[in-house]
């Protein structure tokens, strides 16, 4: 086992990038941050003053430090979606394990690009799929292995995105293209895909999947409506208005996620500036989004057992709702209260996990840091088991992701050859 910290590089220092830092706060004697890769200055210079990274271990890209070779054991990539597959490629070249944010690419071709890449350099890679280290995940898996419920026959996953969340991230935010970033469940669900193989088995036989973008289009913008909240007749009665929602979050002082994606320090001229001007400040029925604001995916598996997973924009911000049917009984589980009914006995048995917030900003439960002690203990100890999330693992639930879109886009069911 290692005797020191494992020297970490971050490249790309947005939310995710600095969500897995935060290990090297509250468990400093293994792991240290000694370089960030960022175009945006505010962002170099936060890891500046949160990690103690020296300026000449700053650098503007991922080019200019693998170029520069500082000693490092390996990186997390948190760069934009279709920005994935390059960086990996390249840090896997040169030798650094990677932990890597989902999704793993947006398409067959860039997955393979990664696979090759990891089999070569023999790196330790993990995927972002942050929900397969949740204690609420070890503890279903166990009582699923337990044999609590019997044998699963099917499950049911909500994902409630959130009013909010979705008008930030995937209206007015980085995600609202597909052609620019990726689709909806692509970008939000992909673990939660995996997260129903690792219960249910990786034996998909067929998909199908329906939605549509259906609320925030022109179609559905009220009258009299104004193209920024700014200046607009009807913000004050507007469930999406971005100016309540934002200076809300200024008037509390919470810049942390999602007001650190709109300004770029605690400013008031900053965040005015960012309403009158930036895209966070867009009317959601103005704004040139174009993925699905619903979606729900049908999972057949080759035991004839079934899936089921809802993504919508509908609902408040809250951890995912998941139903699991078995042969003796059943579990529901709202994130952090479990309930299990037992046929057998007729009852309702109920326990409460205190796993903290699973949103995103949350830190998912307990996932990010969970994900993070994984990747380190695979180079602790020289494991490379301990990473749930493995490249094929990770490909495989992909995969099934490329063809719940290919199902949805074309109204079809498809039959999984993966």
């Amino acid at each position: 086992m290692s005797k020191r910290p494992f020297k970490l590089g971050v490249i790309g220092g947005g939310n995710r990038g600095r969500a897995y830092s935060e290990f090297a706060n509250l468990y400093p004697d293994r792991l240290s941050i000694r370089a960030i890769a960022d175009p945006l200055p505010s962002r170099r210079t936060y890891f500046e003053n949160r990690f103690r990274v020296p300026p000449q271990r700053q650098y503007e890209s991922w080019q200019k430090m693998i170029q520069d070779s500082p000693d490092l054991d390996g990186v997390v990539i948190a760069t934009p979606d279709r920005v994935h597959v390059e960086p990996t490629v390249a840090c896997a070249k040169v030798g650094w394990h990677i932990l890597l944010e989902k999704p793993m690419a947006v398409d067959s071709h860039g997955l393979q690009e990664i696979y090759k890449a990891i089999n070569l350099s023999k790196v330790f890679f993990a995927l972002g799929h942050v929900l397969l280290y949740a204690p609420l995940t070890n503890r279903l898996l166990n009582m699923v292995h337990d044999g609590q419920i019997g044998e699963i026959v099917s499950i049911q996953r909500t994902e409630p995105i959130g009013y909010w969340h979705f008008a930030h991230s995937y209206v007015r935010g980085n995600w609202q293209s597909e052609k620019s970033s990726s689709p909806l469940l692509l970008a939000k669900a992909c673990h939660d895909i995996d997260w129903i193989l690792e219960l249910m088995g990786r034996d998909v036989r067929y998909v199908s999947s329906f939605g549509r973008l259906n609320h925030f289009t022109p179609k559905s913008r009220p009258p009299k409506a104004a193209d920024r909240c700014v200046r607009c007749p009807v913000e004050s009665s507007c469930p999406f208005s971005a100016k309540r929602f934002y200076q809300q979050l200024f008037d509390k002082g919470e810049w942390v996620w999602p007001l650190d994606t709109v300004i770029e320090g605690m400013d008031q001229a900053l965040l005015d500036y960012a309403l009158v001007e930036g895209p966070y400040g867009k009317c959601v029925w103005d704004s040139p989004n174009d993925v699905v604001d619903n979606q729900v995916v049908n999972l057949e598996f080759g035991s004839a057992k079934t899936a089921n997973l809802t993504l919508t924009a509908f609902s408040d911000v809250s951890d995912r709702k998941t139903s699991i049917y078995g042969t003796r009984g059943m579990i529901e589980t709202d994130g952090s209260t479990i309930r299990t009914f037992d046929f057998f006995h007729n009852q309702w048995v109920q326990e409460y996990l205190d796993v903290g917030d699973a949103t995103a900003a949350g830190g998912h439960g307990g996932g990010d840091f969970g994900l993070m002690d994984a990747f380190l203990g695979a180079w602790e100890h020289n494991d490379q088991s301990r990473i749930k999330s493995s490249v094929e693992n990770s490909i495989y639930s992909h995969e099934i992701v490329f063809a719940a879109e290919k199902a949805r886009k074309n109204y079809q069911v498809i039959k999984v050859d993966v």
